[in-house]
C-alpha cells in the first residue's frame, strides 16, 4: 500500500509496514522542526530506554605542578561522572588507591590516586609543569513510552557520544537516518507505521 503524506510542507512518499524496526534496525535517529530524536522500537505499549553520556564540562585545560601531578575535582552525581584525560580511556577513579592527602615536596606520587573526602582525583606520570585536558561526563538514562505501533520518540541530547540501547552499544553518528520521524495510523483496526520517503527515490 502507498499513501502519498504532506509533512510540513514537503511532499513525501510513504509506505506503510508493520514491523516497526527501519530496515532492521531497532534505533535509528531523525529530525523535524522541533530537533533531533532518537527512535526506539520494541514491544507497543511499553516503555523502553536509552543511555548515554550528556557532556557537564569538557576540554577543561590545566597544568600538572613540577612533580607530573594534575588535579580534577569531580562533581557530584548518580551514577558517577565519567572522567577521561587527554581524550583517553575513562578513569575508574572510584577504584584507585585512596589518599587523605598530596604534597609535591614529599615526592609526589608514582600512580593514580583518588581523595573521596574532597572528590579530587590526582593524576601521575604526566609532564612536569606540562599541560593537559580533562573531560568530565556524566550518563543520563531516558525512558520513552513506545506507542501503539511499538516505537516512541527521544530527544538527543548526547551529541556524539556512546549510546546503549537494549545491551548494544551504537554511536549517534553512526545510527541508520530516516528523513522525518515515522507515522503510527491505524488501518482496518490494525496500527502500521508509515516513513517518510522523499520524491525521487
Amino acid at each position: 500500500m502507498r499513501k502519498l503524506l504532506i509533512l510540513l510542507g514537503v511532499i513525501f512518499f510513504s509506505e506503510g509496514i508493520n514491523a516497526t524496526p527501519f530496515q532492521g534496525r531497532e534505533i535509528y535517529r531523525t529530525d523535524d522542526r522541533r530537533g533531533d530524536f532518537i527512535v526506539l522500537t520494541g514491544q507497543p505499549n511499553t516503555i523502553a530506554e536509552v543511555s548515554g553520556t550528556d557532556r557537564i564540562r569538557t576540554n577543561t585545560l590545566r597544568k600538572a605542578d613540577y612533580c607530573g601531578v594534575g588535579k580534577v575535582k569531580i562533581p557530584e552525581g548518580t551514577p558517577a561522572p565519567i572522567l577521561r584525560i587527554n581524550d583517553g580511556n575513562p578513569i575508574d577513579y572510584l577504584s584507585l588507591p585512596q589518599i587523605s592527602n598530596y604534597d609535591c615536596a614529599r615526592g609526589g606520587l608514582g600512580n593514580n590516586a583518588w581523595n573521596p573526602a574532597t572528590r579530587t582525583v590526582y593524576i601521575a606520570n604526566l609532564e612536569p609543569e606540562g599541560e593537559f585536558i580533562s573531560r568530565i561526563q556524566r550518563e543520563e538514562v531516558r525512558k520513552v513510552g513506545l506507542n501503539n505501533c511499538g516505537w516512541g520518540l527521544v530527544p538527543m541530547k548526547y551529541g556524539d557520544g556512546t549510546l546503549y540501547f537494549k545491551g548494544q552499544q551504537y554511536r549517534y553518528s553512526q545510527l541508520l537516518r530516516t528523513v522525518r520521524p515515522p507515522v503510527c495510523r491505524q488501518i482496518n483496526g490494525t496500527y502500521v507505521t508509515y516513513f517518510a520517503i522523499p520524491l525521487g527515490q
